[in-house]
């Protein structure tokens, strides 16, 4: 017979004949107390051992079983029928109450037994919720119908299996053995639930394993929980065991220590004390055997008025919450003695078990003997207070002595700032020469920090070149007697710092004075160096201005000479028959004329002459052809280190040339037969201090080699005139690259280290324009050989010679000393209509009329007047700009009669 309800479930009902329901009966009665008796087996082992070891997750087991029992009870009837069979109101509200209570006592005993305060706390506090929760669930259960509170129920009993499962994934991982027992009774349970509701909608049929299934799986549930809590004691005993090994391991290595402290130690594990020395003992007053028994919460008055809340640190601490810390507390000793105490208490875990360690002082006595000391001060105070009237005039003399300290403080500060301030360096020494200050300026120029220079010898400090300059600063000016009179020395001295540098400095020092007699020396270190180079470079463009004025005229007197041996050595060609072996012997002066001029030149380069043509030009070209000329020697290996994008320079690139290869000559003749020779150009935007100028951007030409070096002494002489030390050398190579560099507005200079190479380096402003490039192609001009020609010069024998060059040559020719004359004999050629087709003017002429002024009035008289200027040397930008005065060629002495013709036939 089947009854179909309102609802979703599906009740079979079965008839019995008499014999068989007693029969049935009484199989079912043995089973189900069966059941209830392994139930009750459990609820009393349990509570037993919680009797016993005041384990709370026993006592929550216990009570999660006798919930269960109950719920049993009620849900088969047992409990209406031999409980309460009177009381219908509480056989209805006893059912979802005993569910709720089975709830709450099983997320107990699961917070406990799984430990999740520490492993899992977010699902702690949830489960926390869900107790909280469930007590207001049990009073409203309580007063309204049984239907709502069956579905209250229904909503405690299935949240909390939701997150009981929840909290064992995350527990697998970390207590493994202990939650695959609580895995396998949340199986068995799960599974009878399963069974039975299946069969409750029909889906399976009635049978012992479906009727009966649920309460096994009850009682499996709780035998897993038992065995598995069980086992979890063990597994504690054990570690516990084998904390207490450890412990007694080491209590042999550190029971002197502990032992002998002045101060109580105490160890707990899971808050049971499992060590303590002497002190501790003592000062609590217990045995140890009684000792041992307590808990550590036992020892300590919680909410002290003098202490913190001790459990709730203790408990903190305990849990892993924070790692240490101190506190005051009250210790409650036996026989209820109280102490005052301070605490410091660490977190130390031994394996799964919450390890503390304590350190408690005994801080009575301090707390009496403050006590005693505050005595004592209001004591102390009132006699204080007595002779307050006599410390009127101390405090008057104290105030003052504040006033004169902030004074002495205030010129502290005023002198720090000074010594910050003052570009000098400041060292000052005692009688015995022992340093006791140093400011930050007089750091950076020895090397030496304050910090290294605290009582070391000045001398370990000032560390001057040479021997005379020790002997004269250190024997004479560096040592403090009444006598020392020494305040502006003034004399510059070369001083070597920490890292090897060599700085130029003055001196200047003045005697600390007090009560007469002398107590130190303050020196004033002004580093010159920059200022002595600079100083150099002026000295050494005033001696190369000097010597060029001088080397000018001698090269514009011996250019006039040149021209009339030249000259004659032209003429004795073209008009004299050579006798046989003599036409050696003319070229031989001719190559001597050449020798000479090219000698005039380097004078001239760094005199007033030899101005340079400038225009925009590739540094670059230059330096590549002048390598390719100059280093011919395979044994001598050329680096060139060119930038890409190497910026144009604004030179005469005959004469910046000319200084590149006097520089490669240089640096080939000083390495002997082999050696590298480095070349390396760079656009800069920053130049070294030393260098006068700073606007603008600059090309550096660096030109290095690997010969033997300049000696320190001689570096400052190689740019001087016919300095050298070369045999066969003439002194004027690098004077006139020096001179070259200057006429540019560059700057040069050297570097050098015997055995190791020199390095010069290049300073030139660089332009921003695009170099032009001549593609005209000069056209080839025919050789002429008539025509008329004034010349002017005031030395006779050019003239002599210049008429007879030019006359045999076919030309008819008019000499003049001077340019008056010159002009009276051009007007009266230009008043007969025949004005002379070509004159050539002496540039320079001693009292009289120059070239200059010559050509200004011969434009005005005929502005087509064909002009050639000549001299013997070019101090005057005429010879430079030719073209700008009114002329049309240049001639520059000496000059042979090749040279007339070519520019003659240019015209």
């Amino acid at each position: 017979m089947k009854v179909k309800s309102e609802g979703s479930l599906v009740i079979k009902l079965r008839a019995w004949d008499y014999d068989s329901f007693l029969n049935n009966l009484t199989t079912e009665g043995s089973l189900l107390w069966l059941f209830y008796g392994v139930m009750i087996a459990l609820l009393f082992y349990n509570f037993f051992i919680y009797a016993v070891s005041k384990d709370k997750s026993y006592l929550y087991l216990t009570l999660f079983i006798f919930s269960v029992v109950t719920l049993t009870f009620i849900h088969n009837g047992i409990a209406k029928q031999y409980f309460w069979p009177d009381a219908t109101w509480w056989a209805n509200h006893s059912h979802p109450l005993t569910v709720i209570l089975s709830s709450i006592f099983l997320i107990r005993f699961s917070q406990i037994y799984l430990n999740t305060g520490i492993n899992t706390r977010f699902i702690h506090r949830i489960l926390n919720a869900i107790v909280y929760l469930s007590f207001p669930l049990i009073v409203i259960s309580l007063f309204t119908s049984y239907s709502i509170s069956t579905q209250l129920s229904v909503i405690i009993m299935m949240s909390t299996p939701v997150v009981l499962i929840a909290t064992i994934i995350p527990m697998l991982r970390k207590e493994l053995r202990i939650t695959l027992y609580y895995l396998g009774s949340w199986t068995c349970f799960i599974f009878g639930v399963m069974l039975i509701g299946l069969r409750s909608y029909g889906i399976l049929p009635n049978s012992f394993m479906t009727d009966w299934i649920y309460l096994i799986g009850i009682a499996f549930a709780n035998v897993f929980l038992s065995i598995g809590l069980a086992d979890k004691i063990g597994s504690l005993k054990k570690e516990n065991e084998k904390v207490l090994l450890s412990l007694k391991e080491s209590e042999e290595r550190y029971r002197l220590f502990f032992e002998t402290a002045h101060d109580g130690i105490m160890y707990c594990i899971n808050d049971i004390p499992v060590f303590a020395n002497n002190n501790m003992l003592k000062m609590s007053g217990y045995s140890a055997s009684d000792f041992y028994k307590k808990n550590v919460y036992d020892f300590f008055i919680p909410h002290a008025a003098s202490s913190d809340n001790v459990n709730n640190l203790i408990r903190k601490i305990s849990s892993g919450e924070i790692p240490n810390t101190q506190f005051e507390a009250i210790l409650n000793g036996n026989d209820n003695t109280k102490i005052d105490v301070l605490i410091s208490i660490s977190y130390l875990a031994v394996g799964t078990n919450r390890g503390i360690f304590m350190i408690i002082t005994d801080v009575s006595s301090l707390k009496n003997a403050s006590n005693t000391i505050q005595s004592q001060y209001d004591k102390i105070q009132a006699q204080f207070n007595s002779l307050e009237s006599l410390n009127k005039e101390l405090v008057a003399a104290q105030s003052k002595l504040i006033t004169a300290n902030a004074e002495i403080e205030k010129e502290k500060e005023f002198l720090s700032a000074t010594l910050l301030s003052i570009g000098d360096g400041v060292v000052t020494y005692d009688i015995e020469g022992k340093v006791f200050l140093m400011n930050k300026v007089a750091e950076e120029m020895t090397g030496i920090t304050s910090k290294e220079a605290m009582g070391k010898h000045i001398k370990e400090i000032l560390k001057l070149s040479g021997d005379s300059s020790n002997d004269l600063f250190f024997e004479t000016l560096g040592k403090v007697t009444d006598k020392y009179r020494f305040n502006n020395i003034g004399v510059p001295f070369k001083m070597i710092d920490k890292a090897g540098n060599e700085r130029i400095v003055e001196i200047n020092s003045a005697i600390i004075n007090l009560d007469n007699k002398p107590h130190g020396i303050v020196l004033a270190l002004r580093d010159i160096t920059i200022k002595s180079k600079i100083d150099n470079e002026l000295i050494k463009m005033s001696k190369l201005e000097s010597i060029g004025i001088l080397a000018g005229g001698i090269a514009h007197d011996f250019n006039n000479l040149l021209t009339g041996i030249s000259g004659n050595i032209s003429i004795m060609k073209n008009q004299v028959v050579i006798p046989e072996g003599f036409t050696e012997t003319l070229l031989n002066i001719e190559k001597a004329v050449d020798r000479a001029a090219a000698l005039t030149k380097q004078l001239l380069t760094f005199a007033k002459g030899g101005e340079p043509i400038l225009s925009t030009s590739s540094l670059s070209d230059i330096i590549n052809e002048s390598a390719k000329f100059i280093i011919k020697n395979p044994d001598i290996k050329c680096e060139l280190d060119i930038e890409d994008n190497l910026k144009p320079v604004l030179i005469d690139s005959n004469q910046i040339s000319q200084a590149i290869n006097n520089l490669l000559i240089n640096s080939i003749q000083a390495m002997d037969a082999s050696g590298t020779i480095k070349i390396e150009a760079r656009n800069i935007e920053e130049l070294p201090p030393e260098i006068p100028f700073k606007t603008g951007s600059y090309v550096m030409l660096k030109i290095s080699d690997t010969g033997c070096g300049i000696s320190r002494k001689n570096v400052n002489k190689i740019f001087d005139p016919f300095y050298s030390t070369k045999s066969n050398g003439t002194g004027l190579g690098l004077t006139s690259t020096y001179s070259i560099i200057k006429k540019h507005r560059g700057y040069i200079e050297v570097t050098s280290e015997e055995n190791k190479g020199t390095t010069f380096n290049i300073y030139l402003k660089s332009v921003n324009t695009q170099i032009q490039k001549d593609e005209t192609t000069p056209e080839s001009s025919s050789i002429i050989s008539t025509g008329s020609v004034l010349i002017m010069d005031d030395e006779i024998y050019i003239l002599e010679v210049l008429v007879k060059m030019l006359k045999h040559q076919g030309f008819t020719v008019d000499p003049a000393k001077n340019g008056e004359e010159a002009i009276n004999l051009y007007s009266e050629r230009l008043a007969q209509n025949k004005p002379y087709d070509y004159v050539i003017l002496d540039l320079t002429v001693y009292g009289g009329m120059g070239g200059k002024e010559t050509i200004a009035v011969l434009k005005e008289m005929n502005p087509d007047v064909k002009a050639i200027v000549s001299s013997g040397y070019s101090d005057n930008p005429v010879m430079a700009n030719y073209k700008e005065y009114g002329f049309s060629g240049v001639l520059t002495k000496p000059y042979s009669i090749e040279d007339i013709m070519k520019v003659l036939s240019e015209k």
